[in-house]
């Protein structure tokens, strides 16, 4: 999954043709979910390039709305077959006030759907119960993307996080008794290759921010709840991107893993598109719960951040916070 943000968005239209529902209710379907061009589930590095399928036993969300936007259904599907386009089956709400069928990765696998329990993505190892990459309430007009304070890598250049915490969506279209969508990411990673100045370092999390010429901090990413549908209902504009190590998140950073030699390879997670502005630079802080503080900064040539994409930054990181 890609790390950083944008000022709107990725745009999962609502106000495409609505869906024609059968009128029986519920029923049971079967959904065909193709990974769009740019699109990964299960993530390969390979080459610096991430190559992916969906698994068997992946599962998504079939949120039903209606002609205001209202989430009125979380049906959950289950893939039966693997591929870069795969079968999934379950059962569909059938709310006759649907106008609009959305299918959401991860699936919404928790919760009730009301104010204090909103349906939610669990993340594993997260440090409390709002450990989640989105939630969604019925009657509401918004799901909300989690803050990246929560992402986990468990391994040095371990790429599998991603499949977690990477989000897509795309407006299902009916045929018979069978939905078919083709996803579309909403998220990018920053695949970053730091030289530490120590070897077997004990680290705890990387955070990336956006820098001016003139040193002050800028939009980075929305570290924050996003409403996927539209404008953010709530954003701290001059976030960042964090990604925490170890084997579970412990008071706000990872628990944290040894690397071995001096190479640290980070998979940074984000939302959004993010515009890099000319002359602006990436600062890079590094925390060791051993050895203190580290960090570094690079100048990007990439001017946009977007979504299904992976960026590269090597940099060699020096003792201190600049």
């Amino acid at each position: 999954m890609f790390a950083a943000i944008f000022a709107a968005v990725v745009a999962c239209n609502k106000n495409e043709t609505p869906v024609e529902i059968p009128s029986s209710s519920p029923v049971r379907m079967t959904l065909t979910a193709t990974i769009g061009a740019d699109t990964k589930i299960t993530y390969v590095d390979e080459d610096n390039v991430l190559k992916a399928a969906w698994d068997q036993y992946n599962k998504v969300s079939l949120l039903a709305l209606d002609n205001q936007g209202k989430l009125l259904s979380n049906d959950i599907f289950t893939a039966v077959s693997a591929g870069k386009s795969a079968k999934f089956e379950g059962t569909f709400t059938n709310n006759p006030n649907t106008a609009t069928v959305m299918v959401y990765y991860p699936a919404l696998l928790e919760g009730e759907g009301t104010e204090e329990k909103p349906y939610m993505s669990p993340v594993e190892n997260g440090y409390n119960e709002t450990g989640v990459l989105y939630s969604a309430k019925l009657g509401s007009q918004y799901i909300r993307l989690r803050s990246s304070d929560y992402f986990l890598q468990k391994n040095n250049a371990d790429p599998s996080h991603l499949a977690q915490y990477s989000a897509m969506c795309g407006q299902a279209e009916m045929n018979g008794d069978e939905f078919t969508v083709s996803l579309e990411h909403m998220s990018f990673v920053i695949k970053a290759v730091f030289t530490l100045p120590v070897n077997d370092m004990q680290v705890s999390y990387v955070t990336v921010s956006q820098w001016t010429s003139s040193g002050g901090g800028t939009t980075m990413t929305y570290n924050a709840a996003r409403n996927i549908y539209g404008y953010p209902y709530w954003n701290n504009s001059t976030g960042y991107i964090k990604m925490n190590f170890g084997e579970k998140v412990d008071g706000g950073s990872g628990t944290g893993f040894i690397v071995e030699g001096n190479t640290l390879t980070v998979y940074l997670l984000g939302y959004d598109e993010i515009e890099i502005s000319e002359g602006n630079y990436l600062k890079i802080e590094l925390y060791s719960p051993t050895d203190g503080y580290y960090s570094g900064t690079k100048t990007l040539s990439a001017n946009t951040l977007e979504p299904g994409k992976m960026y590269r930054l090597n940099l060699s990181l020096a003792e201190g916070i600049l």
